[in-house]
């Protein structure tokens, strides 16, 4: 299984970057503004009209539990997008009560991996069903560009399903967590991101194209 973590990305440190993407252990690396969104990208269209989800709740990494301690080490901002991604889901689906402290209490009492090599999609997967939200199979994808993986997310959106995903933010690594929850007419893909997510609700994660690349999803509903 693949084990990624999403950091803060004003945590970017450009040495350990450049290590970790040449080690390339697998695992998320920092979230930096080496993927900046460009004027001059023009691959695909970056409308800001922003999809509004009603009752869709938001919570931020770094936010007010951002210096939650992880079971394995680090903490919520530098390492949990994993959970954080759970409770949005959770809290949005099933109201009050999931914040992202009884999410980590949950993966806790589960033994799942979550601290500073990241978290699991699987065991995300495990924690949504346990709470009783319906999911579809893995949607598995070759890291590849937002129009690619489109048509097939379209399908499942309309028949109401969101999108528990993992995607990569810089070549062969900085895995992060987000959930996809809207498409809109040009194919720009929004997203309730723990991270990026701060500066704009729902995120345009089109803004850095070619990034984010698409590595696997699974859909989420009541």
């Amino acid at each position: 299984m693949f084990v990624d973590k999403g950091k803060n990305p004003d945590d970017f440190n450009p040495v350990i970057e450049f290590l970790n993407i040449f080690i390339n252990l697998g695992k998320g690396v920092s979230l930096s503004s080496i993927n900046q969104p460009s004027s001059s990208d023009n691959s695909t269209s970056t409308s800001s009209n922003t999809p509004a989800k009603v009752g869709f709740t938001y919570f931020a990494q770094c936010g007010d539990q951002g210096n939650l301690s992880l079971p394995n080490g680090c903490d919520l901002c530098s390492a949990g997008c994993g959970p954080t991604t759970v409770s949005m889901i959770a809290t949005s689906y099933l109201g009050g009560g999931y914040d992202p402290k009884t999410i980590v209490n949950q993966y806790q009492s589960k033994n799942y991996l979550l601290g500073c090599d990241g978290s699991r999609y699987s065991d995300a997967k495990q924690v949504l069903q346990g709470l009783g939200l319906k999911t579809t199979d893995y949607l598995v994808f070759n890291e590849e560009k937002s129009d690619t993986v489109v048509p097939q997310l379209r399908k499942y959106l309309s028949a109401g399903w969101t999108f528990f995903t993992l995607a990569s933010f810089c070549e062969k690594g900085c895995g992060h967590f987000f959930w996809i929850t809207d498409i809109d007419a040009q194919g720009n893909i929004f997203a309730y991101d723990p991270a990026y997510g701060r500066y704009q609700i729902p995120y345009n994660e089109n803004t850095r194209y070619p990034y984010p690349l698409y590595r696997l999803a699974f859909g989420v509903k009541r």
